[in-house]
C-alpha cells in the first residue's frame, strides 16, 4: 500500500512540473501602454544621439502589442523642428503605425535661436484628435 501510494505521489509531482512552464509562458503580460516621452537633441541638430534612440526603443516597446497604434511627434515651427520630427518617425520604422504624423507643437514656447532642443512624442494605442500638421511648407522662418 505505502509503495502504491509514492508511484502515485512521485507520478502527479512529475506531471504537475511538466504542466508548470507552459502556464508560465501563458501567463505573460502583453505590452500595450500609452507612452509620453521627449527626445532630446544636440543644439542644432537634427541627428539622434543613442540616449534619444534608447528612449525612443523603451516607449515602442510598451506598445508592442498594440492591435492598433499611433505615433504623434509635436515639435515648434521650424525647418530644423521639422527634421527632429523627421528622424523620429524614421527611427520608429520598427513597427507599423496606424498613424504616424510630425505635428505642431501646442502651447510651447520658442526661444531666440529656434526652439527647444527636444520634441515631444506620444505613443498610444487611442485614437487622438490630430494637430494641425507641420510641414516645411508651413514651418516658418
Amino acid at each position: 500500500m505505502f509503495w502504491r501510494n509514492a508511484a502515485l505521489a512521485g507520478a502527479a509531482a512529475m506531471i504537475a512540473s511538466l504542466a508548470v512552464p507552459a502556464q508560465a509562458d501563458v501567463a505573460q503580460p502583453t505590452r500595450c501602454e500609452e507612452m509620453n516621452v521627449r527626445v532630446y537633441f544636440d543644439h542644432d541638430s537634427a541627428r539622434l544621439n543613442q540616449a534619444a534612440r534608447e528612449t525612443l526603443a523603451a516607449a515602442q516597446r510598451n506598445v508592442s502589442d498594440c492591435t492598433y497604434a499611433e505615433l504623434h511627434v509635436s515639435a515648434n515651427p521650424g525647418s530644423l523642428q521639422v527634421q527632429r520630427g523627421r528622424a523620429v518617425l524614421a527611427a520608429m520604422h520598427g513597427r507599423s503605425w496606424n498613424v504616424a504624423r510630425v505635428e505642431r507643437q501646442q502651447m510651447a514656447q520658442a526661444a531666440s535661436y529656434g526652439g527647444p532642443d527636444y520634441v515631444q512624442v506620444l505613443m498610444t494605442p487611442n485614437r487622438v484628435p490630430a494637430a494641425p500638421a507641420l510641414t516645411d511648407q508651413n514651418a516658418g522662418v
